[in-house]
């Protein structure tokens, strides 16, 4: 996935600004909708068995905590 390249980038580097643009393949689509396949698609990736595991839960941790 690729928040764990993200995850690992800005564990070696905490001074990184990043901004992470989604829904870029479709321009047929709208915000409310471009929305609406992303939280789809984490619910998915949550969703899915290989990726419960600790490492996961505290990659998705550190980057929520970025996010707010």
């Amino acid at each position: 996935m690729g928040w764990q390249e993200i995850y690992k980038n800005l564990q070696d580097n905490n001074q990184v600004t990043l901004k992470i643009l989604v829904g870029l393949q479709d321009d047929s689509l709208n915000q409310e909708e471009h929305f609406a396949h992303f939280m789809k698609s984490m619910g998915v990736a949550i969703n899915n068995a290989e990726m419960d595991n600790k490492s996961f839960y505290n990659q998705i941790a550190f980057l929520m905590q970025l996010l707010e």
